[in-house]
């Protein structure tokens, strides 16, 4: 990432993402706004968001020009040149197009910039970000990323001033029930989710996929495991329940610890929550968007609607209440990252909501998710979590870098840059964690430094790599910055 205390030829905003409007129509002002001043590139997430901002600009008879992957080569090729040869264009596209040369580009727009697909997952591993502000300290170009809440680089920049903050002032109605035990939807939330119905379809956003995510005995409670180690799930009504990592079935299971039959399903996936919604609220239909079956829009009728998360379906006139299950199962993944793609699910999910609609949150009234979504404002937990990862030494307060290797030269690795950083061949500020063991047979060696030795580190591990070409001896895959830790 640049050193933002870099003179910036042109200005950079986070421009956050109202309610009530769809994400990518509230791009529509944004571009006719920077189109007067030159050639305007707009980075999306995936394929899905560059067709509903394109389609967004042509209700208001705008012409793009189209650049993704999933294109015919072709087409591809034919808007590229147009792009770099056109005087006053409009680009759409997926984070490869952020490397494009376009002519007379006064305006670059990150949109739904926290988004894992603005990462490239193949080496170097850059992202859509790290280059839009490598272009805005090269070029004299206007730098605006969109999202419902911002990654905590961009909010680290935020807090330094570099980036300049522009909140959507909005309040939104937000009701939380504190989860039962056992229970999917607490008590006092039916009332609430029978009146929405009344209005309109209702969109419940569930946590996982599939039917049952873990086996459980039912008498001892013993976690059903399969020989391999793998755990067992039931992937639908009625079927055997099978090794989620051999995929072996087991027809007429019993406990390994009481040798008993009787199953007991623990983390519900959308389908099992499908089955007991529906019986709870029997005379709508369901609609189910996840796995292979993602729906793109759904009527604006009275309907139970399920999704994943990113598989939400648009409704014209939004949902008369979204409902957010297991709301803390959000919160408790356990990389680096997790908080910040709950954030941006939790407020891109209720901006899905009618100007009349409610938001209903099965999670504790006392986390600070709830106000974030009522007052739409979500930098008290932007600066709590920042605040906890410089004390902690965590990105994005230091500079970080992973090697990934065969757990074979782990140990060799790590002894090595111990060496070098004993001899001072390695900034005094590094310290080095690991190996640790990532996957079967591989291990990976974090290194984390201040942010003014970033340069210093990232050429001893670059010489390091060389080195071992040169030798002919096994390469390690090298990710500075990388999307998470």
């Amino acid at each position: 990432m640049p050193d933002p205390h870099k003179s910036v030829k042109g200005s950079i905003t986070f421009q956050t993402l109202a309610p009530f409007i769809q994400a990518h129509e509230q791009l529509i002002p944004l571009v006719k706004e920077n189109h007067q001043a030159g050639s305007v590139l707009i980075i999306a997430p995936d394929e899905k968001d560059v067709d509903l901002i394109i389609a967004a600009l042509q209700t208001v008879s705008v012409g793009v020009l189209k650049l993704t992957a999933a294109m015919p080569r072709e087409q591809r090729y034919r808007n590229y040149l147009q792009a770099i040869h056109g005087s006053n264009c409009i680009v759409v596209g997926t984070r490869s197009a952020i490397l494009a040369p376009i002519r007379n580009l006064a305006t670059i727009i990150i949109h739904k910039e926290s988004s894992y697909d603005h990462f490239e997952i193949r080496s170097p591993g850059w992202n859509s970000r790290a280059i839009a502000l490598l272009r805005a300290h090269a070029e004299p170009v206007k730098l605006i990323f969109t999202g419902f809440s911002p990654s905590v680089e961009i909010s680290q920049l935020i807090e330094e001033r570099e980036v300049k903050y522009l909140n959507s002032k909005q309040t939104v109605n937000v009701k939380a029930f504190t989860p039962n035990e056992g229970a999917l939807l607490p008590g006092r939330i039916y009332s609430e989710i029978k009146k929405a119905l009344n209005v309109g379809p209702v969109l419940f956003i569930a946590p996982r996929k599939g039917y049952g995510n873990a086996l459980l005995c039912a008498h001892c409670r013993n976690v059903a495991s399969c020989d391999c180690g793998g755990r067992l799930s039931v992937l639908a009504k009625n079927k055997a329940p099978s090794c989620v990592h051999c995929g072996t079935s087991f027809q007429n299971w019993k406990c390994s610890f009481c040798n008993r039959d009787k199953q007991y399903l623990a983390g519900r996936g959308i389908e099992r929550a499908a089955e007991e919604i529906s019986r709870a609220f029997p005379k709508f239909p369901v609609v189910v968007s996840a796995g292979d079956v993602i729906k793109d829009r759904i009527e604006p009728k009275p309907a139970l609607v399920l999704a994943t998360a990113g598989a939400q379906p648009l409704v014209e006139g939004g949902y008369a209440a979204v409902v957010i299950l297991d709301g803390v199962r959000f919160f408790s993944h356990t990389d680096l990252r997790t908080q910040e793609r709950a954030r941006e699910l939790f407020l891109e999910s209720a901006s899905l909501i009618s100007n009349d609609g409610v938001v209903l949150l099965v999670i504790e009234d006392s986390h600070p998710v709830v106000s974030a979504i009522a007052r739409w404002n979500v930098a008290p937990l932007l600066k709590r979590e920042l605040g906890e990862r410089t004390e902690l030494h965590l990105p994005p307060s230091v500079f970080s870098v992973v090697l990934v290797m065969d757990q074979t030269i782990g140990m060799q690795i790590y002894n090595g840059l111990k060496k070098a950083s004993v001899e001072g061949r390695i900034p005094n500020s590094s310290n080095i964690y690991g190996p640790t063991e990532i996957s079967k047979g591989q291990v990976k060696i974090v290194i984390h430094s201040d942010k003014k030795d970033s340069q210093a580190l990232t050429d001893v591990v670059h010489e390091l790599q060389r080195r071992r070409s040169i030798a002919k001896k096994e390469l390690f895959t090298l990710r500075v910055e990388p999307y998470s830790l």
